[in-house]
């Protein structure tokens, strides 16, 4: 998420968490209307309330 974004490869080897749970946390969210980054977004494309 912004304002760090990192990749989910590299995000699971600094937390041991799964690629597979991240992605099922990440639609959990959005599926409750919480903003989430998608596969391919840009910082440019994210509210600006978002990007907190």
């Amino acid at each position: 998420m912004p304002p760090n974004p990192v990749s989910v490869s590299q995000l699971c080897k600094e937390t041991g968490v799964s690629d597979v749970t991240l992605y099922k946390w990440r639609k959990d969210y959005k599926n409750r209307g919480i903003a989430v980054p998608g596969d391919h977004s840009k910082l440019e494309n994210w509210a600006a309330e978002d990007k907190r």
